[in-house]
């Protein structure tokens, strides 16, 4: 029977540390430094972001809207899918076995609303 030699652990490596920034000088007309440029461009990125936030996307409502019509659709056709043996009550399973077509109509229709909404959103 051979014999595996013992693993050796490596010894990890010291922990390097981060270099600080410096200031620069980008221009000797100005006298603006790097820092100066980098509040100014965080400034901006800020502004920018504050602007997109405030007025958001139009489209992640009507995606909100989208998502809530689909789920209402198929939860429509999951009830008129539901066999009655399956519903132990009457009361509830004799309405749903009458009204079967009318659910999956409306199912359909509630899908197809939420369709035509979401290509008007990507059109405009």
């Amino acid at each position: 029977m051979k014999r595996r030699p013992k693993r050796i652990r490596r010894q990890s490596l010291p922990a390097r540390r981060k270099a600080q920034p410096t200031k620069r000088v980008l221009s000797t007309r100005g006298g603006s430094t790097a820092s100066d440029a980098t509040e100014e461009a965080v400034g901006f990125q800020a502004s920018s972001a504050s602007e997109l936030s405030d007025s958001q996307n139009p489209a992640s409502g009507a995606l909100l809207v989208f998502g809530a019509l689909v789920a209402v659709g198929m939860l429509l056709l999951g009830t008129a899918a539901v066999s009655p043996a399956r519903v132990p009550w009457p009361v509830v399973s004799e309405p749903l076995y009458a009204y079967r077509s009318n659910l999956a109509a409306i199912g359909l229709g509630t899908i197809m609303l939420a369709l035509l909404l979401l290509n008007v959103t990507v059109l405009l």
